[in-house]
Formats: C-alpha cells, sequence, structure tokens
C-alpha cells in the first residue's frame, strides 16, 4: 500500500473517468500532479484551473475542515504546506486557468470558472 499505491488508483480512476465520456467536474488532489503520466493525461483531455491560496488559507480550511491529515502531528506543518506549494507550484501552473480563491471567494471562484468555461 502506501503512496504508490494510492497514485496507481489515482491515475486508474482518472482513466475511467476520462473513458466515460460524458461532461463532468472533478476535483482532483493537489497532488495529482506529482505523477506526470497522470497529470499529463488531465492536461490533455479536460480543461484544468488552478485554484490558488496562500498556504495559511490551505492550512484553516483545512482544520475547518476538521481533517488535519497528513499535517497531523508534525512540527511545523505550515513550514511543510510552504515548500509542498513552492515544489508543485510550476506544476499547478500548467493548468488553463489560474485562479485566487482567497479573493473571489467561493461563489466568485464559481462564477469566474463559469464565465471561463463558456467562453472557451
Amino acid at each position: 500500500r502506501g503512496e504508490s499505491a494510492y497514485r496507481q488508483l489515482e491515475a486508474r480512476a482518472v482513466q475511467a473517468i476520462l473513458d466515460s465520456e460524458r461532461p463532468f467536474v472533478v476535483a482532483t488532489g493537489g497532488s495529482i500532479v506529482t505523477r506526470v503520466e497522470t497529470w499529463m493525461q488531465v492536461r490533455t483531455h479536460t480543461r484544468t484551473a488552478w485554484l490558488q491560496a496562500p498556504p495559511e488559507a490551505h492550512l484553516e480550511r483545512v482544520r475547518a475542515q476538521g481533517d488535519l491529515r497528513p499535517m497531523r502531528g508534525r512540527p511545523d506543518p505550515l513550514g511543510e504546506l510552504r515548500a509542498i506549494l513552492d515544489e508543485r507550484t510550476p506544476l499547478y501552473g500548467k493548468a488553463d486557468v489560474a485562479l485566487d480563491t482567497e479573493a473571489l471567494g467561493p461563489a466568485g471562484t464559481v462564477e469566474a470558472i463559469c464565465s471561463w468555461l463558456e467562453g472557451r
């Protein structure tokens, strides 16, 4: 099991969704970009939006959900999150559009995505 098994399951799930040939919206985990093949499949066959937020906002959202995985018990969760985001930002930047969710808020983010999709 472990992360490798999770990435394989994630890749199969993405492929199953793409094979369905139905319209869909999928909110993937942020780590989708870490497996090159899966991220390329997503980018090649879908429209992608990067929902940006500062690390502090990400951590607060996780806390508000009551789910601190994978940061539970870590001495510096915010520092680790910053490092993860720094590493992934170039990959996230390959999305078709980037939206600042802190500036837009939930309703504004939905509106921006809908406007973007309608304009394509």
